[in-house]
């Protein structure tokens, strides 16, 4: 069967009859545990040069929750030729499956998330016309409706089975400010972040930069800094409905990716490979510690990290491989305490397999801190080499300019 091209539809304007956009099409497809696989259409207008109103709308049918999922963004770019090079309007949405369950009668009950999310984007004009550094200044509000199921014991047989729950609601207020240059020597971005949900603040400081050896590859550096607290009295009860916001060492879990930014299979997974999935945020210590709550470096008050990772002497290896050593270390308030549970430095290094221009990364950690190593020796079964290795899906480094010559902000 012959392959099949996307169409570009042709849309003309009834106010001007010189203008024309387009209204390209395309198959689109997804997956994850709970939805299984989806199937629809990615449906876009986005051309070079670029339209002032963009969208792109990717609706699909969900072959496991038989319901339709997918995403989408709308928006609107003014070009003031000012202090500003342009201004971005937008929403974005989306609505996925996030974890299924067997109730009392056999039948899979589903929940998951939807969200929307409004804001207006403002980059900054280059001075220099030939400078490649991006700069700009974006708000942005998140809402998001979560469903969750509510455990019942059947009388029989005295287990607990899911049934449907009660949909809740949040919030999540969010400024950034992010400079970057994506240059072929030297690139770098950095990111200042402030966000306010109900009864807590939390403030980050992110940066990378790329270091290019001579001949061939180079060290990755990244550097991290957190600050937590709360809006008004910290209580027990608040403390413990912020903790997915608070910030950690070790790397996230699917769970805690609170404003569902990143990509997971398994989002809920609790054993098995999917549940071996992170997400390079926070700390980002390449060693997950589920079974320990305490060795997470988690923190109402702050924390900070460093993470490095560098390529392999050219030769090395009989076979050049994306194969790399990286090292993480960072320290978080608790701590610094008198009678802190740790050191007051935790670290992991390990070797990593990056894929796909590094979109699929894999990490085995080798050597890493006494608290980690004494504890997981109290769970042999969790203390496997293959059990300790985890993978990241980085879609939320992924830069779509790169490929199309337009950034879209998710």
């Amino acid at each position: 069967m012959a392959r099949r091209k996307w169409k570009p539809v042709f849309l003309f304007s009834l106010r001007n009859y010189d203008s024309v956009s387009y209204l390209n099409w395309m198959p689109a497809a997804g997956y994850n545990n709970y939805d299984q696989f989806m199937i629809g259409l990615l449906l876009h207008n986005y051309t070079f040069p670029a339209h002032k109103f963009q969208y792109f709308l990717a609706p699909l049918f969900a072959t496991g929750s038989k319901e339709v999922t997918g995403l989408g963004r709308i928006g609107y770019t003014w070009r003031p030729n000012k202090t500003f090079d342009k201004i971005d309007l937008s929403v974005s949405g989306a609505h996925f499956s996030t974890q299924d369950g067997v109730d009392s009668l056999g039948k899979t009950l589903y929940n998951g998330f939807y969200k929307v999310a409004p804001a207006l984007r403002f980059t900054f004009k280059n001075k220099n016309v030939r400078s490649t550094v991006d700069k700009w200044l974006e708000w942005r509000t998140f809402f998001i409706w979560e469903n969750g199921f509510r455990y019942v014991m059947k009388n029989e047989d005295g287990e607990f089975y899911p049934t449907e729950g009660k949909t809740t609601n949040r919030y999540l207020n969010q400024l950034t400010f992010n400079i970057a240059d994506y240059r072929t020597l030297y690139p770098y971005d950095a990111q200042l972040q402030v966000q306010q949900g109900e009864g807590f603040y939390r403030a980050t400081a992110t940066g990378n930069y790329f270091f290019n050896y001579a001949s061939y590859g180079g060290l990755q550096m990244r550097v991290f800094a957190a600050k937590f607290g709360y809006i008004g009295e910290k209580t027990l009860s608040k403390k413990f409905s912020t903790l997915a916001y608070q910030p950690k060492l070790t790397a996230v879990r699917g769970n805690e990716d609170y404003t569902y930014s990143n990509y997971f299979v398994g989002r809920n997974e609790a054993e098995g490979f999917l549940s071996q999935q992170v997400m390079m945020r926070d700390g980002g210590l390449k060693l997950r510690t589920d079974l320990f709550q305490g060795l997470q470096g988690r923190s109402d008050n702050w924390i900070a990290s460093m993470n490095l990772n560098t390529t392999l002497p050219k030769g090395l290896l009989p076979v050049q491989l994306p194969i790399k050593i990286f090292l993480d270390a960072g320290t978080y308030a608790d701590a610094w305490k008198k009678d802190a549970a740790t050191s007051r430095f935790l670290y992991v290094a390990g070797l990593q397999l990056g894929l796909f221009h590094d979109l699929v990364n894999i990490y085995a950690p080798l050597l890493y801190s006494r608290e980690f190593k004494d504890n997981l020796k109290t769970v042999p079964e969790q203390n496997s080499f293959f059990k300790k290795i985890s993978f990241s899906i980085d879609i939320q480094r992924f830069n779509i300019r790169k490929v199309t010559g337009n950034k879209i902000p998710f």
